[in-house]
């Protein structure tokens, strides 16, 4: 992938399909978290996002290799942006509806959720922290002793959730999706921003689904 302004090209993700998913993460194919769209080489702790499906559910996870970790916000849907944080815009039937989800979790598993078709006019939807089977390497109010040099962070999304929002959805081998998977942190000791699939925009900003990379189901 070339990494000059107006010249990168995006990156397609293979979602691989299992059947009976174990959490066995060794043969999943890794998106690298590994563009700077606003840093020009400074600070970004190495990161990596993995997805499986398994029918009704895809199995995400994250890995940072991120020391001194932040976690300040304890609350869903508070601004998880500011701390330790992976993100997954996620939008699974790009061919029928612009609107797209942000999955964003900080280090200790707590998730903001939202909806919308761009920046604006965004909507943070209620939800019920189980239904997303959310896992935190960090314990809970843990972080000020994590010591370890990286955390990692998964979750689920169930395809019967995706249809309560987008209506009947028939994944199938072949089928494309599109997103992005993120890592910051604005107010960590070390503020970053980085992703999978580029973003050429001049100013931080990753609800711009019209950079989404893209998705398929493998």
């Amino acid at each position: 992938m070339s990494t000059r302004r107006g010249f990168m090209m995006k990156r397609i993700y293979q979602v691989l399909t299992c059947d009976h998913f174990s959490e066995n993460w060794a043969d999943i194919p890794t998106a690298s978290i590994d563009v700077r769209p606003w840093e020009h080489g400074g600070f970004l702790p190495p990161s990596e996002a993995k997805v499986a499906f398994d029918g009704r559910v895809f199995h995400v996870l994250f890995k940072a290799w991120e020391k001194n970790i932040r976690v300040v916000t304890h609350q869903s849907n508070g601004p998880v942006w500011e701390d330790s944080c992976v993100e997954f815009f996620f939008n699974p039937a790009p061919a029928l509806d612009s609107r797209y989800l942000n999955f964003e979790i900080n280090a200790e598993g707590v998730l903001l959720l939202g909806l919308g078709a761009g920046r604006d006019n965004r909507k943070l939807l209620d939800f019920d922290p189980k239904t997303f089977g959310i896992k935190a390497e960090v314990p809970y109010h843990g972080s000020a002793e994590w010591n370890r040099p990286s955390f990692t962070v998964s979750c689920i999304i169930p395809v019967s959730f995706l249809e309560t929002i987008y209506g009947s959805l028939d994944f199938q081998i072949g089928t494309v999706l599109a997103g992005n998977f993120q890592k910051c942190g604005d107010k960590t000791a070390n503020p970053h921003f980085g992703c999978w699939n580029p973003i050429e925009i001049e100013s931080p900003d990753f609800h711009r689904p019209e950079w989404f990379g893209t998705i398929v189901i493998a």
